[in-house]
C-alpha cells in the first residue's frame, strides 16, 4: 500500500520511532560482531598460547600479565554479551511493536485531515530489515579490513625501503670512513700507525662489547668533518 504525504511533524514522529528500531538492531550486529571477534581470539589463544603471545605479545610468555588480561576481558566481554542477548531482543521487539503503533496512529491523523493541507513531506522511506543490515554491515567490514591491509603493505613497503637505504648509505659512508682510515695510517709514523691501530682495536671492542654504536662513531667523525 502507499502511503501518503504527510507533514513533517508527523514525518519526524516517524523518523524518531524507526531511530529506536535501527538502535535495537545495529545494537545486536554490533554485539554479535564483537562476540564473534572475541571467541576466535579466545579460540586462537586456547589451540597455542605460546604461538598466540608470541604473535601479539611479542617476547611476553603466555601466562604474563598483558596475554591473560586480553584473554580474561575476551571472555568476559563473550559471557556479558550472550547474557544480553534476551534484553537485546526485547528491545527490539519492544521498538518495532511502538513504531507500528506510530504508523497507525499517523495514518488516522492524517486521514483526518484534508488533503489539500500544505507542508506535507514523503513518508518516511521504510527501515531495512535486521538481515540486511547485517549483509551491509559485513559489506562494510570486508572493505575496511581490505583497505586496512592495502594500507599496511604500502606501509610495510615504505618501510622497508627506507631501511634498505639507510642500510646503503651507512655502508658508503662506513667504506669512505675505511678508505679515509687507510690512507691517514699510510701518511703516519711506524709509532704513529701503533697507537691509532690500538685505538681501533679497543673501539671494534667496545663496537662487540655493545659499549659504543658505529652510528656513534660516525656521527663523531662527521662532527670532526664540519668543525674543519
Amino acid at each position: 500500500m502507499r502511503k501518503p504525504q504527510i507533514p513533517k511533524r508527523l514525518a519526524a514522529r516517524i523518523r524518531a520511532a524507526q531511530d529506536k528500531v535501527k538502535a535495537a538492531r545495529y545494537g545486536i550486529i554490533y554485539d554479535d560482531e564483537r562476540s564473534a571477534q572475541d571467541a576466535a581470539r579466545i579460540a586462537e589463544y586456547e589451540a597455542s598460547p605460546t604461538s598466540f603471545a608470541s604473535r601479539y605479545y611479542g617476547n611476553n610468555p603466555y601466562d604474563s600479565y598483558p596475554v591473560q588480561t586480553n584473554i580474561s576481558r575476551c571472555r568476559e566481554g563473550l559471557e556479558r554479551r550472550r547474557a544480553r542477548q534476551p534484553e537485546r531482543m526485547n528491545e527490539l521487539v519492544t521498538a518495532e511493536a511502538n513504531l507500528k503503533i506510530v504508523e497507525e496512529q499517523v495514518l488516522q491523523e492524517v486521514n483526518r485531515m484534508r488533503p489539500t493541507t500544505p507542508g506535507r513531506v514523503p513518508w518516511p522511506r521504510a527501515l531495512r530489515s535486521l538481515e540486511d543490515l547485517r549483509h551491509i554491515e559485513a559489506l562494510i567490514n570486508e572493505r575496511a579490513e581490505r583497505e586496512y591491509q592495502r594500507q599496511r603493505a604500502k606501509d610495510d613497503a615504505e618501510f622497508e625501503a627506507q631501511v634498505k637505504e639507510e642500510e646503503r648509505i651507512a655502508r658508503l659512508e662506513e667504506d669512505a670512513f675505511h678508505q679515509q682510515w687507510q690512507e691517514q695510517l699510510a701518511k703516519m709514523a711506524p709509532h704513529e700507525r701503533k697507537a691509532a691501530k690500538d685505538a681501533a682495536r679497543q673501539i671494534k671492542e667496545a663496537l662487540e662489547s655493545g659499549e659504543i654504536t658505529a652510528e656513534q662513531i660516525i656521527e663523531y667523525l662527521r662532527s670532526r668533518g664540519s668543525a674543519t
